[in-house]
């Protein structure tokens, strides 16, 4: 972001009120006209001392030291009436000393000032030094302070004195030597302006000789200087001491303008003029990290901080010599079984950002080496963007493979226009019709190819194509096509059978894919640049002398991946296989949805990952990284024809439990199916594939974790759903799970842990025994025996196959952050509160609506725009959630009572502070140690809300949680064959209470060791999966809705195919919906941001305000005062120091009035896009709005130690043409771009 000041505080401001400043502008309060000037008579002084405008106007400005000015002699004594009775030293009254005895007196008092600043700076610095500070040197600290403030006052009276009385002193005489040898100018001059003009170069003037206290404004200028240098760090008593003595500045205009309004942007030529460049005024530039006259910091600007970001050191390195593995405990690997295989550490260099890697061994292939700028983009971009260095190419959006070009359509026009019909967007929109033209316009396409082209012949060709490849040997379109099978399932109906006599049903309907051939078209056809083969760890290091901590980011770079890479390497290797062997990691993610807004239509896909893709791959829609491997039947609803089936076995129709054994059943059927026998030999032997870097690897499929949402983990793990120990990862009870953050808890989390052993088999070898053989009802007593103590249920788990190889289910499915959190204990939470605040009675809840309806939205998409009535949660979604997390502490600030308000203001900021930690993109071991302590912050707070808050209200059931119990017991009624009418319940609602044992609380606990072992939990989140499902809506919408899923297969199959050239890194046009900008005359155009550029605003020229007519249109809004010298000092700083910043207070009036505005015009326009690189080294773009999205949030200044943040709102963003008017400058303007 560019540099932000803030205005200064009041304090800021009576300290520069309370300086000698000479009200004058363009004058110093040192030299210049202040010194026997005829412009004294303008001031006089008050009783305080202090210079206040003279109510007497001068005859003339004149340039002379003989000035007429004794009518002004007796308002000009008041200075005497100062009182130093503090000073213990005797001191004559200023009046009654004559210019010699003057002059002694300040040599005097210089000598005591220099004495005793050194000693007080000593005296600092071995305070600083000490570990403990010494009580006698701090008193006598305290009193050198002390004796330095009176002799700065001393010192500060002589001077006012001293331009006082400076006439009176000439007229009685005693500068008489001095007049003789300085020679008057004698100038006469109309007006002020040009008296100041002529002073700064007048040699009489100026001449040394004619200030009697030359010496001691040296002294002054060399203390001033000191102040700019870096101040030691003192205490507060000490701090607070030194700001009450007052500084007396040199050479500035010590006139304190609020300037700090103004945020820095780059500086953009108007035009390349081969001019000189303008002879810059002298100035001393301090050392970055000095202090500015108003005690702020010089701090360096975004030019000298801005890093982009840059991918990891290229291994080019020999591995480590083996005695360094042994000094380095963060380089020694896991334990090994056998000595074939070592971990030998080769390490990279570290980047500016202090991350390095250690790989197993030199890498074959390393993908990052070719990463781009463009690459580590993470905001969209547009085809039209300038060129970038960069190593990935664009193909045409709609371009076909030349392959199919030449094999299965006739021409490469037909080619395309295939493409634009099954790609793209269901809708053609603007954007679809742009793809279309832009390949109508390339050489592919030849109008008289298409004369003859009839859509659906073609498709069907196509179609037909496809299959007729089934055959042809080197073909992969073919073998990973989609298949339609029925699901044999196996149904008890309560009667003792055999083995053999079990009753079978087909459950139709099952759309998949070969899994082992989806791995190979997936790795074959990706892009080179992005499938890691071999894993490594990272760490980062501050400095050389800070320790290397472990990042945790993707997941192959996890210790999970690592350990089944060592795993691997330590197994015997095929027979006459020499060929580098590699992990592929695969995760799961499935989950049910609705195709449409009305009727029952409905989806289950499962949707297959790569952990060798970098996560962001993952997350874009676009990139093709998400493969489609089977669609489910619906298991809640099993086919009509099952009912009849199973009344023509027992004569009745099928239990509740039946049906839910065989829903259970259904789905490890499914996988039992997709973990065919070829996949579980590829599991085992690996399988060889030809990598697009066209060298061959044998891959060994691992599968590292399934995501989905609690109701389908259950059914993955067979377990009970809310049973007695309702974790699909350990055994722990019900009842303890509200000791969530607590040490025993995680203990017991080791302890309980769920594994896959032989008496786990063993004991659901029993139970299904009992109910298929001996014909035991499914919750009977023998099975519940059996299982009812680890809450299993009777159902073969189809992943207990991959056990012998290593696979824990259990651990396989990881948190689901989205539905654990952020709709499930911050869900419960929120839901609660509202509760509260509904029993507390009053207008509570109207005010809690109506403070989230005076949030403003924030950033891009970070905080969103609240519906009127958000207390009511109708139609949100996570992000919704999100949103009204991080904006619940000031909105139910104050509307409960003490001391309920505070314990619910700590619940919302801990929420808030472990949402955020748990969600980073990138951790380290010390992240990671604040998310432990969070986590046991966050259950310490709960249950103190529990105890301390809830019992105290009479919470009940909110209306539309009332409106959803009365549906659902109107649906069960309805479902009942009873022709007698049920008797309505009174309408009152349920007394409802804060439960902290539920699972989704119980699974915050785990994700410190699960990012630990996987991964930050972006990798595995049900987010991608989420934002998948608008895919298949999208081909369910272009089907006729006959057999939607089976063409849904094909529309699958058509745009796989089709879009296989498009490079997976293609980074998508950015989807951001036009919004009207302020209000202008003209528009203007803002072309896309190339990421390596650091913030970007439109040059366009069409709207801009003439800066009086617009001041005077608007003379009493109180931003306006003083715009233009504050306008002025701020574009001075950037002219003149553009590489720091200070307060912009040091420039005089003579100074600004050299700089020019052109025509004074500010050229406005409506957004600043700013670049900027994230915490995980990406880089992520920002937009500001000054009426969309005004609102900024930076660090506060390193000397406010109040507050850690400040705050802005921008007003406007603007550039304007300045030329800074220098002798020897050149008069070519410069554009100045600038927020206010």
């Amino acid at each position: 972001m560019a540099n932000v000041f803030t205005a200064p505080n009041d304090e800021a401001q009576s300290d520069a009120g309370s300086q000698d400043s000479i009200t004058e502008p363009g004058t110093s309060p040192y030299f210049g006209p202040t010194v026997l000037s005829s412009t004294l008579p303008s001031s006089s002084l008050d009783n305080e001392g202090e210079i206040i405008p003279s109510t007497q106007s001068d005859e003339l400005d004149l340039c002379d030291f003989k000035v007429e000015a004794s009518a002004h002699a007796p308002q000009c004594t008041r200075a005497s009436n100062i009182d130093y009775s503090e000073d213990k030293s005797t001191h004559l009254p200023l009046d009654s000393l004559s210019y010699e005895s003057l002059k002694d007196e300040c040599q005097r008092l210089r000598q005591l000032y220099e004495d005793a600043e050194g000693r007080r700076q000593h005296l600092v610095a071995i305070n600083m030094q000490s570990a403990r500070k010494c009580n006698d040197l701090l008193i006598t600290n305290q009193q050198l302070k002390k004796e330095l403030q009176r002799a700065r006052q001393r010192l500060r009276d002589i001077i006012r004195y001293t331009k006082t009385i400076g006439k009176g002193l000439f007229e009685r005489g005693e500068l008489e030597g001095m007049e003789s040898e300085v020679v008057p100018c004698n100038q006469d001059f109309t007006t002020s302006r040009g008296l100041r003009i002529h002073q700064a170069r007048c040699s009489v003037y100026n001449d040394p000789r004619a200030d009697p206290m030359a010496g001691l404004y040296e002294q002054y200028a060399e203390d001033q200087a000191q102040r700019k240098r870096p101040r030691l760090d003192i205490d507060d008593d000490e701090e607070n001491t030194m700001s009450s003595v007052a500084e007396i500045p040199v050479n500035v205009d010590v006139t304190m303008d609020d300037t700090e309004n103004f945020v820095a942007v780059e500086d953009v030529p108007v035009e390349e003029v081969p001019m000189e460049e303008p002879a810059a005024e002298p100035f001393a530039e301090p050392s970055v990290g000095a202090r500015s006259r108003i005690g702020r910091i010089y701090r360096k600007t975004w030019k000298l901080l801005e890093l982009l970001p840059e991918p990891p050191a290229p291994v080019t390195l020999p591995p480590a010599p083996p005695e360094s593995v042994a000094t380095d405990s963060d380089a020694t690997p896991p334990p090994t079984l056998f000595e074939e295989y070592v971990w030998n550490p080769f390490k990279t260099l570290r980047n500016s950002f202090g991350l390095d890697r250690e790989y197993p061994s030199e890498p074959t292939h390393n993908p990052d080496d070719d990463v781009s700028l463009a690459d580590l983009v993470d905001y969209g971009q547009s085809s039209n963007m300038p060129a970038l260095n960069t190593s990935s190419s664009f193909e045409l959006p709609i371009h076909p493979p030349t392959s199919l070009s030449t094999s299965i359509f006739r021409n490469a026009s037909i080619s395309g226009i295939m493409s634009w019909m099954w790609t793209g967007s269901m809708l053609k929109s603007l954007g679809e019709v742009d793809r279309l033209v832009t390949f109508l316009q390339s050489d592919d396409f030849c109008k008289e190819d298409i004369m003859d082209l009839n859509i659906r012949t073609e498709t069907t060709h196509f179609d037909e194509a496809l299959e007729a490849e089934e055959e042809e040997p080197g073909s992969s379109y073919r073998k990973d096509s989609w298949r339609e099978v029925e699901v044999p399932i196996k149904v008890p109906y309560g009667k003792n059978a055999s083995p053999d006599d079990i009753p079978v049903f087909n459950v139709p309907g099952l759309h998949t894919r070969k899994l082992v051939e989806v791995l190979k078209t997936a790795v074959h056809s990706a892009a080179p640049q992005h499938h890691h083969y071999t894993p490594f760890k990272q760490y980062w290091q501050r400095d050389p002398d800070s320790p290397r901590e472990r990042v945790y980011d993707e997941m192959y770079s996890s210790d999970a991946f690592v350990a089944e890479h060592i795993k691997l390497q330590q197994k015997p290797r095929e027979p006459d296989c020499n060929l580098e062997r590699v992990i592929l990691g695969l995760m799961f993610w499935s989950d049910s949805t609705h195709l449409a807004s009305f009727g029952n239509a409905s989806l289950w896909p499962i949707y297959l990952y790569l952990a060798n893709q970098t996560k962001r791959d993952r997350a874009r829609p676009n990139s093709g990284a998400c493969h489609h491997l089977a669609y489910i039947p619906k298991a809640s609803l099993l086919p009509d024809s099952f009912n009849d089936f199973f009344e023509s076995l027992a004569g009745e129709a099928p239990s509740a439990d039946v049906l839910t054994h065989c829903r259970r059943e259904l789905m490890h059927s499914v996988w039992k199916f997709i973990l065919d026998d070829d996949f579980i030999h590829a599991y085992e032997h690996g399988i060889v594939i030809d990598c697009p870097d066209g060298v061959q690897r044998r891959f060994y499929p691992r599968i590292f974790t399934y995501s989905a949402d609690y109701p389908e983990k259950v059914l993955l793990a067979t377990i009970r759903n809310l049973g007695s120990c309702p974790c699909p990862r350990c055994l722990l009870k019900k009842d303890r799970i509200s000791d969530m953050g607590t040490k025993l808890d995680a203990s017991r989390r080791e302890t309980l842990a769920r594994s896959v052993t032989d008496r786990l088999k063993d004991k659901i070898y029993h139970a299904r025994d009992a109910i298929y053989r001996l014909g035991n009802t499914i919750k009977g007593v023998v099975v519940g025996r059996l299982l009812d103590e680890e809450s299993l249920v009777p159902t073969e788990n189809a992943f207990f196959r991959l056990s012998t190889f290593g696979l824990n289910i259990f651990k396989m499915l990881v948190p689901d952050f989205m539905h654990e959190f952020e709709l499930g204990v911050w869900k419960n939470v929120f839901t609660h509160l509202i509760r509260l605040l509904v029993a507390n009675g009053g207008t509570s809840v109207q005010y809690l609506n109506q403070r989230f309806r005076m949030v403003p939205t924030f950033g891009r998409a970070t905080i969103r725009h609240f519906s009127d009535n958000a207390s009511a949660m109708k139609k949100l979604a996570a992000r919704n959630f999100e949103d009204l997390l991080q904006c619940s502490i000031p909105v139910f600030e104050g509307l409960l009572d003490e001391p309920y308000n505070t314990i619910i203001l700590d619940l919302l900021f801990t929420l808030a502070e472990w949402h955020a930690s748990a969600k980073l993109r990138l951790h380290t071991e010390t992240t990671l140690q604040r998310l432990d302590l969070l986590t046991s912050e966050l259950g310490r707070m709960l249950r103190r809300f529990s105890k301390q808050v809830c019992p105290h209200f009479d919470t009940r059931e909110l209306p539309r949680e009332e409106a959803a119990r009365g549906r659902r017991k109107a649906k069960m009624s309805k479902s009942q064959s009873s022709t007698v009418p049920q008797p309505k319940d009174p309408a009152t609602a349920k007394r409802k209470t804060f439960n902290m044992n539920t699972y989704k609380l119980h699974a915050l606990g785990d994700y410190v060791t699960t990012i630990r072992w996987f991964g930050t939990t972006d990798s595995y989140s049900t987010q991608p999966g989420e934002r998948e499902h608008r895919r298949g809506k999208k081909f369910y919408a272009r089907t006729n809705k006959n057999n939607a899923i089976d063409q849904m297969t094909r529309l699958e199959r058509r745009e796989r195919i089709l879009s296989q050239p498009k490079l997976a890194s293609q980074v998508p046009k950015s989807r951001r919906k036009r919004r009207r900008g302020i209000t202008t005359s003209k528009s203007e155009t803002l072309l896309p941001t190339p990421p390596d550029v650091h913030h970007h605003i439109s040059p366009s020229r069409n709207n801009h305000l003439h800066i009086p007519t617009w001041l005077d249109a608007n003379s009493d809004d109180p931003a306006l005062e003083n715009f233009v010298p504050k306008l002025k000092n701020h574009l001075l700083g950037r002219i003149l120091h553009p590489d720091w910043t200070g307060d912009e207070n040091e420039f005089t009036e003579e100074q600004r009035y050299r700089l020019v505005i052109q025509n004074d015009r500010l050229y406005y326009h409506k957004i600043l896009r700013v670049n900027y690189t994230t915490y995980d080294v990406r880089r992520g773009q920002d937009s500001i709005n000054s009426r969309t999205h005004p609102d900024l949030m930076t660090l506060a200044h390193e000397e406010d130690k109040e507050h850690p943040f400040a705050y802005a709102r921008v007003i406007g963003v603007f550039h304007a043409d300045v030329i800074h008017n220098t002798p020897g400058g050149a008069s070519a303007p410069t554009t100045i771009q600038f927020l206010w």
